[in-house]
């Protein structure tokens, strides 16, 4: 920003954008041929005179009705048939060498067979269609194979909400829709201009009555240079102002979905629950997985684990564990024993190459990576898994919120200094393990699983965390799962250890 206050990216927008219509006058006046190449006084001059006629406008009108139909079906049908090849395989296989195909053919060898197919009328919008779809598909591909990949935090973040109840829509709507948007905007920025040369391209080869193609040809047939320049320049401002528009309707559309998936009910908690058996390691061959119901045994474990064994590679790193929650439990021992390995097997992220686990279909969790969605706020992430009435009555201090006032008190202490408007991004390290144990609490689940969930605390933050969590689970009687290296934390909630 300079001292006038005008940005200087704009500053040296206008001087590059001088720059070249200085150079465009001079090659004009160089040639002085004004029949095949107009300057910039008599384009602007043309362009000018065009504005006042009724079939330029009627011309621009059909033009951009015929390239938004094509690119609007083209980003709904990347966006829908993106989603579905990175569920199912086999369509994947079957859509890439299409999809490949037309990323790779001349857009004139589309336009002539399509003249032959649909006619001059309707092939603008569907060149810009078959030129548009691949670009997306393969972005929205993309972006969902990075998603799914170990290191990606955003992988975390959604399965932290799917343990915690929050279904596949609220969860596209909200940390999916935000991970594609980055991708979807770099996209946009070349497709939508794309889009406009393949379509008044298909309108000038296909002479499609009344739009700018037509008028191109007109004026080269003509020999008119100063039509011909400003009809180009026309062109190119509206595929930037389209492009603008497009872009700013991708930022918008990441607060709107925020705002839907947030109007959208929660689930409830669930008593189904996963129940997956390994075959023997022998075998070396999957484990299978089926579905059991909690609650029809009087005393049955929410969590359990049954001779469990996991291999990483040539490693063992769980050796025939057995565990049963209730009662609650402290996981501890040394980093690299398996605590982790066990709280994701347990959860079936992981399978078992030897035994059977089980674990409820929703949990309260905390991983050791950070599961926050950076761009949503605070309040944004806690709402989205417990509802927006229930984060209301708890910071309230509505005394029937998870039946007691001074619990209520404890989740505002654990969150002094963190504004519910901050986004998730612009936490410490310290603040976004405080929300994440907020949320895994707020959570409407049946049981918790917290995975070294003080990391990062100070001492007197995480005794007001232990004191909120022994009055947690004292009022609400669930079970709990902890994983963590002070021994101290069993004592404070009187939990039984179990020693990797």
């Amino acid at each position: 920003m300079n001292k006038s206050g005008f940005p200087k990216s704009k500053l040296f927008r206008l001087l590059g954008i001088a720059f070249w219509i200085a150079l465009w006058a001079i090659a004009a006046a160089c040639v002085n041929k004004p029949l095949v190449f107009a300057g910039p006084v008599e384009t602007v001059r043309a362009l000018i005179e065009l504005g006042g006629t009724a079939s330029f406008w009627h011309a621009l009108g059909i033009t951009f009705s015929q390239i938004l139909d094509g690119f609007f079906v083209a980003f709904l049908g990347a966006l829908l048939l993106g989603l579905l090849a990175d569920r199912f395989l086999f369509l994947r296989v079957i859509l890439n060498p299409a999809m490949n195909f037309l990323k790779s053919v001349p857009v004139v060898c589309v336009i002539v067979i399509l003249l032959l197919w649909v006619g001059s009328a309707y092939v603008a919008p569907v060149v810009v269609l078959l030129m548009v779809l691949p670009a997306y598909y393969f972005t929205i591909t993309s972006a969902l194979a990075d998603k799914r990949s170990e290191e990606s935090g955003v992988a975390w973040a959604a399965e932290a909400l799917r343990l915690m109840g929050v279904g596949p829509v609220r969860r596209f709507l909200s940390e999916g829709w935000a991970h594609l948007l980055p991708y979807l905007k770099a996209t946009s920025s070349s497709v939508v201009g794309m889009a406009w040369k393949a379509g008044v391209a298909a309108q000038l080869i296909g002479l499609s009555i009344g739009t700018l193609g037509e008028q191109v040809f007109q004026a080269k047939a003509l020999i008119e240079a100063p039509v011909l320049f400003a009809l180009t320049i026309a062109i190119v401002l509206c595929a930037y102002i389209c492009e603008e528009v497009c872009l700013g309707l991708l930022v918008a559309s990441r607060h709107i979905f925020i705002n839907l998936a947030l109007l959208l009910p929660t689930q409830q908690s669930k008593a189904k629950g996963s129940h997956r058996k390994g075959t023997s390691f022998h075998h070396f061959s999957a484990a299978s997985s089926d579905v059991s119901r909690f609650g029809e045994e009087p005393n049955a474990p929410l969590f359990s684990a049954e001779h469990v064994s996991v291999w990483r590679g040539k490693k063992k790193v769980l050796d025939d564990i057995s565990l049963s929650v209730p009662p609650s439990v402290v996981v501890m021992g040394a980093s690299g024993l398996g605590k982790t390995t066990l709280c994701e097997t347990l959860l079936g992220l992981i399978q078992p190459n030897e035994g059977c686990v089980k674990a409820p279909a929703q949990v309260g969790v905390v991983f050791q990576q950070p599961t926050l969605i950076p761009k949503l706020t605070v309040k944004e992430n806690l709402a989205l898994v417990a509802g927006t009435k229930v984060l209301e009555d708890v910071f309230c201090g509505n005394e029937n919120t998870l039946g007691a006032k001074a619990e209520t008190q404890s989740f505002k202490v654990l969150l002094r200094g963190i504004k519910d408007t901050q986004k998730a991004e612009e936490l410490s390290g310290g603040q976004a393990r405080r929300v994440e144990l907020v949320r895994a609490l707020l959570a409407p689940t049946e049981a918790l699983l917290l995975d070294e969930p003080f990391t990062g605390l100070d001492k007197q933050i995480k005794k007001t965390a232990l004191e909120l969590l022994a009055e947690y689970l004292e009022s609400t009687k669930k079970p709990l799962l902890l994983v963590s290296h002070e021994k101290t934390d069993a004592q404070s909630l009187d939990l039984n250890v179990l020693n990797l």
